[in-house]
């Protein structure tokens, strides 16, 4: 996970964020930029995530500030917690 929230997905040598995904997910990405921040979006979702859920606000996508509310709660801990513990290696 990067810290905005998108799901960072291999993509031949390197790698490709990808918003509103989750780590566990399938899906058919589209690249919409590359260079040294490379990103994808969701085209289609072939597996849903357990820890997806319907952001509850109506501005979710367009403003930014609310960019991890497609993670349950207990998503959020878990792959917050992650990130921190892995900075602090």
């Amino acid at each position: 996970m990067a810290v905005d929230g998108a799901a960072v997905a291999a993509a031949g040598p390197g790698t490709l964020a990808v918003r509103y995904a989750i780590p566990g997910e399938q899906a058919h990405v589209e690249v919409v930029r590359i260079g040294p921040a490379p990103l994808g979006r969701i085209v289609a979702l072939e597996r849903r995530s357990p820890e997806a859920t319907v952001p509850r606000c109506p501005h979710f996508g367009r403003c930014g500030g609310c960019q991890w509310q497609h993670i349950t709660p207990e998503g959020q801990r878990r792959f917050k917690t992650a990130m921190v513990v892995e900075t602090l290696k």
